[in-house]
């Protein structure tokens, strides 16, 4: 489970990189990318550092992004 759920987070930052909203990226916007349901906070966190990589570390795809939980 945890597998399937790393290789759909990955697969959705690598997309979040060239959606033109990032900045303004709520949890809705996974409807946009897929319609298989995703856990709101995981996808939240996953905004989150997708913001911060692209803005900070000028990413350019991600090989493997974990599932991160917030406090």
């Amino acid at each position: 489970m945890y597998r399937k759920m790393t290789a759909i987070n990955t697969a959705f930052s690598n997309w979040l990189l060239g959606f033109d909203e990032l900045q303004t990226a709520t949890s809705k916007v996974l409807k946009r990318y897929s319609d298989e349901p995703f856990p709101s906070p995981i996808v939240n966190q996953t905004i989150r550092t997708v913001k911060s990589k692209k803005k900070k570390q000028k990413a350019k795809t991600f090989c493997c992004m974990w599932c991160s939980f917030n406090n």
